[in-house]
């Protein structure tokens, strides 16, 4: 049904594969291609709020056309928008889903064409652009895969060959795997959705082709704010599929837009899917196995006193060491890995991002990841390994090839 931000993308991409699709979806619809969880329940449910009768139709409606979905396969394209480094990232791929628990989506590299730039730098085009009125660069993202077994989730980043795996409670697991940090939703009551969100039609086209319904959606649920501020859903109103989705993150400085093409619904595959497609060959991969439930809470649901980890994407990585340990992690914990040359010759050693994201708690076993902008492309081409970076006081980067940070 709905469609929310994790901290570790997994989540949000995943949620994407299991609920969403798109009859004849198009890249220009309104909010589709200029924009951007974990569910964990609090002890007390909120309790659910009126809903105006018009948008009780609409759940109760989506929740029988989502009901009759058995298997679902498709396209998609993602488009991911950074205001701290005014970058936008493109990529494409498939997704599936086999219910009631299993699910996979690809994210595939997209090939950036002179014709694709060409238009960018004309004051017309509907991109994002700077403060200056310049448009956010172009890139293609990296190969990445989410899997659902029914029991493991599975997030995989090819480009690095590291992978994550998150074990799924007992309790979590089948038909109940709506409940989890993934919000699939398929075949939520009215009135189950309304304790967790708040939701709010903004338009109803019965003329459009498709038709649609455009919903925001803010999270009720602390374990879901943390990962997302608001969600916007653009919903076929004739098979209740999603046609495109907005999602913006907690700071609001990362959008990402998902679009959907060519569903197949309840149809037969030709070759069906057999188990391993399910359960991926992770030989070679750095794997890192954690359990249901280990993600941040919420800043204004955290208990008074106890340290987090701060938010240092966009800050210089010597200075984010400085951060950290202040915050209480330990010098050893903090490790610097490299995120490839940087975008602008400014971002040069700034951090691109980090693991895990701010908010989750800190105690003497709390470890960091830090990964770097190097140099910028021009100047790794050149001599000498200028895409890595230095180790942290006896910490080593994935690479031996180290340069000396300048900042």
């Amino acid at each position: 049904m709905f469609i929310l931000r994790s901290t570790t993308a997994f989540c949000s991409l995943f949620s994407l594969l299991l609920i969403a699709a798109t009859g004849n979806a198009q890249t220009d619809r309104p909010g589709a291609d200029t924009a951007e969880g974990r569910g964990v329940q609090p002890a007390q449910q909120p309790p659910a709020r009126q809903a105006d009768p018009q948008l009780w139709k609409l759940l109760t409606d989506w929740e029988k056309g989502s009901a009759a979905i058995k298997t679902l396969e498709g396209r998609h394209q993602r488009r991911v928008y950074d205001d701290t480094f005014k970058v936008e990232k493109l990529a494409q791929g498939e997704f599936w889903y086999a219910g009631p628990d299993k699910g996979r989506i690809d994210i595939s590299e997209v090939k950036i064409t002179p014709e694709m730039l060409a238009g960018r730098n004309d004051p017309n085009a509907k991109v994002e652009r700077d403060e200056n009125g310049k448009a956010y660069e172009l890139k293609s993202d990296t190969q990445r895969r989410w899997i659902c077994d029914g029991v493991k989730l599975f997030d995989i980043d090819d480009e690095r060959t590291e992978a994550r795996i998150i074990n799924l409670p007992p309790e979590d697991r089948g038909a109940n795997i709506m409940n989890t940090p993934l919000p699939f939703l398929f075949g939520m009551p009215p009135d189950d959705a309304l304790k967790r969100y708040d939701i709010k039609i903004d338009d109803i086209n019965d003329k459009a082709n498709p038709p649609y319904a455009l919903l925001t959606i803010y999270p009720r649920w602390p374990g879901d704010a943390v990962n997302y501020k608001k969600a916007q859903v653009y919903l076929n109103t004739e098979n209740y599929l999603p046609i495109a989705v907005k999602l913006i993150d907690p700071a609001e400085t990362k959008r990402t837009v998902y679009s959907f093409f060519d569903p197949k619904i309840n149809k037969r595959w030709a070759n069906p899917l057999a188990k391993d497609f399910w359960i991926p060959n992770l030989r070679g991969y750095q794997v890192n196995v954690v359990e249901h439930g280990q993600q941040p809470i919420a800043k204004d649901q955290q208990p008074a006193g106890v340290p987090v980890v701060p938010n240092v994407v966009g800050v210089a990585h010597n200075k984010a060491v400085e951060i950290l340990i202040k915050a209480g992690i330990p010098e050893g914990n903090i490790r610097k890995l490299k995120a490839g040359p940087a975008p602008r010759a400014d971002l040069t050693f700034l951090v691109s991002r980090q693991s895990p994201a701010n908010g989750a708690p800190v105690n003497g076993q709390t470890k960091v990841d830090l990964f770097i902008f190097t140099e910028p492309a021009q100047a790794a081409n050149g001599a000498g390994p200028a895409n890595v970076v230095q180790p942290v006081n006896g910490v080593r980067p994935t690479s031996s090839r180290v340069a000396k940070p300048t900042q």
